[in-house]
């Protein structure tokens, strides 16, 4: 159990608090991180836009996690992006150090989780047709 706490505590902290802070971009990576945003945003948009015209369902339901993994996905992604390129850290302002670490996991699990249950509810409805 200890290990398993041990391990915990290394990811936590290097995932989000110091790995994210002392990384220093170049004007290039920020510009083609920049460049993910509108695919994100876009692929959140349509991904409501067919689950709403879907109206439930399998298919309906798979499209909503999905859309809602993309969008948790994208707003830790313009995180990312505001501690690289402003050194502004909305998580440490909000929750402190500890609990930054704890909401930037969680969110991102969270992300993995959404969209591990959409493809799975798209591949339930593509077996029963």
């Amino acid at each position: 159990m200890n290990k398993l706490r041990g391990s915990l505590f290394l990811l936590l902290y290097f995932c989000h608090g110091l790995g994210a802070k002392e990384y220093v971009c170049t004007v290039q990576e920020k510009i083609f991180s920049l460049l993910e945003l509108p695919a994100l945003i876009t692929a959140v948009v349509f991904g409501f836009l067919t689950a709403a015209e879907f109206r439930g369902g399998m298919l309906g339901r798979g499209m909503k996690y999905l859309a809602a993994g993309f969008l948790i996905m994208g707003l830790n992604h313009l995180h990312l992006q505001l501690i690289s390129s402003f050194r502004f850290d909305l998580l440490f302002e909000i929750f402190g150090d500890w609990g930054a670490n704890i909401a930037w996991f969680t969110l991102l699990i969270g992300s993995w989780l959404l969209l591990a249950a959409g493809f799975a509810e798209l591949y339930r409805s593509g077996k029963t047709l």
